[in-house]
């Protein structure tokens, strides 16, 4: 879990979803560096290659993992690197159902405005500290599709 030192009550309506990459192989490795008190940064989830999910946070917290939205987000961490040619289904899948379930709760569509990716957050829809995750591997236009079709099963269910 992460420390309590490293998270506040939310106090803005939670309205974006970040993904990122870990910029490593193992989720283990990932959540010890965001178990530590000494590095300021955090996310809610972090998810591994083979779909794996392991919840650090809860969404009602804020953590830091985005500059400048991290008041109005959570994050999504997925193992692996920006610089992938493509990302494992398995892991693709499991994110698709986390935003879809945020989503579902807070009663917003799966979107270009609710679910970023970590490049995306900045002015204009680029990053403010040149980052590049989830990189340009990441089936960002099918996920936001697929995680907007899981969205309206549940919504329909």
């Amino acid at each position: 879990m992460i420390p309590a030192s490293k998270q506040h009550k939310r106090t803005k309506p939670l309205s974006i979803i970040v993904i990122h990459s870990t910029e490593s192989d193992k989720a283990s490795g990932t959540i010890s560096w965001f178990e530590n008190p000494k590095n300021p940064t955090a996310a809610h989830y972090v998810v591994a290659q083979d779909g794996t999910q392991h919840t650090l946070c809860s969404v009602n917290q804020v953590l830091a993992h985005c500059k400048g939205y991290n008041e109005i987000s959570c994050g999504i961490e997925m193992v692996g690197h920006a610089s992938q040619s493509s990302w494992p289904d398995a892991q693709v899948s499991t994110v698709s159902f986390i935003c879809a379930q945020i989503l579902y709760a807070l009663g917003l569509p799966a979107s270009a405005d609710t679910i970023r990716m970590h490049s995306q957050c900045g002015p204009d829809g680029h990053s403010l500290t040149g980052h590049t995750d989830p990189g340009a591997g990441f089936p960002y236009d099918k996920f936001i599709q697929d995680t907007a079709e899981l969205l309206a099963s549940m919504v329909a269910s």
